[in-house]
């Protein structure tokens, strides 16, 4: 993980406002082939892309932000994908959080809730790693998941009991393992160089 944090900091993105490190504006809209929405958030740029996080059911994914996705790469076993976008316009990458939340720590969502505009919901993490209770609805699915200090834990997935408020994610310590990849760092440096 802590490769990943330091090619993550070598990456051509601009940082997340300090007045604002929990902001709807690091977030883009995907429009998914066939029809639906849901919603991505950038982790690294190089070579003239920008890579994105989003949940696996969310695509085949068309456009993001309005752009045209390039490449799409699955997670084999995780709802996690990157989606690649050709991109020269600099963009917030989110720092990914080095430790996971202990139950009961406050959570931020953030996602296109029914693909409307993004928006900021809080909750607090569960019991069960990757649980969390915050209001969210369908369109948020692949958005981030964040601690209060403005680092993804995890990629929001799906909900079962929505009417409490019970939602996973996907943490980020689980989204090493893309095949050929022994961890992220390596998955994402083949991508960038």
């Amino acid at each position: 993980m802590k490769k990943l944090l330091g090619l993550l900091a070598l990456a051509a993105c601009t940082g997340i406002p300090a007045d604002s490190p929990i902001s709807p504006e690091v977030v883009e809209l995907v429009t998914i082939s066939g029809g639906g929405t849901c919603t991505a958030f950038p982790v690294a740029q190089g070579r003239g892309k920008t890579y994105y996080l989003t949940a696996k059911h969310c695509t085949p994914a068309a456009l993001v932000g309005g752009k045209a996705v390039g490449e799409i790469y699955l997670h084999p076993t995780r709802d996690v994908a990157m989606l690649v976008v050709e991109s020269e316009e600099s963009v917030f990458c989110l720092p990914l959080a080095s430790e996971k939340p202990a139950p009961g720590d406050v959570l931020f969502a953030i996602g296109f809730h029914l693909g409307d505009f993004p928006l900021v919901t809080q909750g607090y993490a569960g019991g069960l790693e990757g649980q969390m209770s915050a209001p969210v609805i369908w369109g948020a699915s692949g958005g981030p998941v964040l601690n209060a200090e403005g680092e993804v834990v995890g990629v929001l997935s799906w909900g079962w009991m929505v009417e409490l408020n019970n939602w996973t994610y996907v943490p980020v310590t689980h989204i090493a393992g893309y095949a050929p990849y022994d961890d992220v760092s390596e998955w994402v440096h083949g991508l960038l160089f």
